[in-house]
């Protein structure tokens, strides 16, 4: 059998268990309520019959009284029936139909026959009013010694003759039933309680028969599936499961198998593989080894050739540079033109000396060999300085320089020329990349470790899809070439490299047609006593 039948068939017993024990439960509450309330309904009927013969009795005893007084008048009207009377006579009726509307149908003449005793009681009391009316109309002439004489014999006649023994018999029959409802109601619990502990019984030795009969399909073929995965995840790819039948245990032993011997092909092809690769790392390796030697070989040429062409091109410039200004010093010779001329000489003259200054700064950036001339350096006061030197550029653009400084006396430890370079770099191209009127926005604030400079304008911005190549050497981004044609892309890959000589980081995050912010931080001087 398919260990998913026997689940199935165990669900299914356990299932009508459930519902057999639901439906003991709800018979037991049905019937305990119906036993309850015939009970009640019973014990308030005989409570009004009580107080019925009370409130009778009473009333007749008053008006006796009464009429031994001599009071006819008093009497006839303390005579039943009376209000009390008539709510105990309903209260009885009242009872009585709500046992027949519970009752089954053989026990409903009986209640009948004490509806037609109620209302033989009702014509009892309302004779037993008659009889005293009629006694107290011919008393009231008599003397009141005769009217207490015969007041008492007429009253004792007329209550024994008729009310007493219908109530008599009613009172005892209701004590009967009480006493009867009672009784069954106890029986039943008696019953009850021995039919749950029965089926409770019973439950608990299915459930323990059923899981026995699980535990003992399953306690084999789990073990034997226990040790066949630790003998697979010890490695031992020949272990096999013998498990024999066509249950899913016996299923997954053969899926078990199955995977075995595809783990043990896969691992041939494998180690196979594995001497393939082998061979061929080692053939990449020395590939690599040998591209990363003319790589090498390559950068060094780079270097040596950027550093030749900075020291061939300096001696040049330099005398370049002197002669213009030797010829500027002296007599003019020659005409204004040749004067211009010789000034504009002069003026290439020092960018190309900037130029190199900056290609001989990066390559030995590259090659990690840049020297700074290390110093305390309060790095507020190189941001003032380049904000002031730069006041009158940004005036005749109609630019304002807003520079603000939240704490004072924040020292790096670095090269103040070099930093110095760096913001002008940066101000320079907010500057110049700003619309007239605007303002660039300079801030220097501390944050842990590290000193935070900011520089943020309201220019032109950057594309998107340029923002992560302006550090890029001469890369100028196509809005920068036609906004601020003079530049040849060599501004920020400088201030990088200078930044990060220094430990530092730089980024650019900037919106077209909104503006450019670079936040410059730099590790704060831990030598400085008001610094760290």
């Amino acid at each position: 059998m398919r260990f998913q039948t026997k689940l199935l068939f165990v669900t299914g017993a356990l299932l009508a268990l459930s519902l057999s024990a639901a439906a003991l439960a709800y018979w037991g509450t049905e019937r305990s309520h119906y036993t309850l309330e015939r009970s009640r309904l019973a014990s308030r009927h005989l409570e009004a019959l009580l107080e019925l013969s009370r409130h009778v009795y009473g009333a007749s005893l008053q008006s006796l009284i009464a009429l031994m007084n001599g009071d006819s008048e008093r009497a006839i009207s303390l005579a039943p029936p009376d209000e009390n009377t008539a709510a105990d006579l309903a209260r009885a009726r009242r009872m009585v139909i709500a046992e027949m509307a519970i009752v089954r149908d053989g026990e409903k003449p009986a209640e009948e026959r004490e509806l037609q005793r109620l209302m033989q009681i009702r014509a009892d009391i309302e004779a037993l009013g008659e009889t005293l009316g009629r006694a107290a109309a011919g008393l009231q002439k008599m003397p009141a010694p005769t009217t207490a004489l015969l007041a008492e014999p007429l009253m004792q006649i007329g209550v024994d003759a008729g009310f007493k023994a219908h109530i008599d018999a009613a009172i005892e029959d209701e004590t009967g039933e009480v006493i009867e409802a009672d009784r069954a109601a106890f029986a039943f619990y008696d019953r009850l309680a021995t039919a749950v502990k029965l089926h409770a019984l019973f439950a608990a030795l299915f459930a323990t028969a059923c899981v026995l009969m699980l535990l003992s399909g399953l306690r084999r073929p789990l073990a034997d599936l226990m040790t066949g995965t630790q003998a697979l995840a010890a490695g031992d790819l020949s272990h096999r499961i013998q498990l024999s039948g066509h249950d899913e245990f016996a299923g997954l032993a053969r899926s078990f198998n199955g995977m075995a011997d595809d783990l043990q092909m896969q691992r041939s092809q494998l180690n196979n593989a594995k001497v393939q690769l082998e061979k061929a790392v080692t053939t990449r390796t020395e590939e690599l080894r040998l591209a990363n030697q003319a790589l090498e070989h390559a950068d060094e040429v780079r270097r040596r050739f950027l550093a030749d062409i900075s020291h061939e091109l300096r001696t040049p410039l330099t005398i370049i540079r002197g002669e213009a200004q030797v010829t500027l010093r002296g007599k003019p010779a020659t005409a204004s033109e040749s004067r211009q001329a010789l000034q504009r000489v002069s003026e290439q003259a020092e960018q190309m000396s900037a130029l190199v200054d900056d290609l001989l700064f990066i390559a030995r950036h590259d090659a990690n060999e840049i020297c700074l001339e290390l110093d305390e350096v309060p790095i507020g006061d190189v941001i003032a300085k380049t904000c002031s030197d730069l006041n009158l550029t940004a005036s005749a653009k109609n630019i304002a320089v807003r520079w603000s400084c939240q704490e004072k006396d924040l020292t790096v430890l670095g090269d103040a020329v070099r930093l110095h370079q760096v913001f002008l770099v940066l101000l320079n191209n907010a500057i110049a990349y700003s619309n007239p009127k605007g303002k660039v926005i300079v801030e220097l604030t501390s944050s842990g470790d590290h000193v935070l400079a900011i520089v943020k304008d309201e220019g032109i911005g950057i594309e998107a899809d340029e923002v992560d190549q302006v550090f890029e050497r001469y890369r100028r981004g196509i809005n920068a070439g036609k906004y601020h044609a003079e530049g040849v892309g060599l501004g920020l890959p400088v201030a990088k490299a200078i930044v990060e000589a220094h430990g530092g980081k730089i980024e650019l995050k900037s919106t077209l047609n909104v503006g450019t912010t670079v936040r410059v931080t730099l590790p704060k001087d831990r030598h400085a006593g008001g610094s760290a």
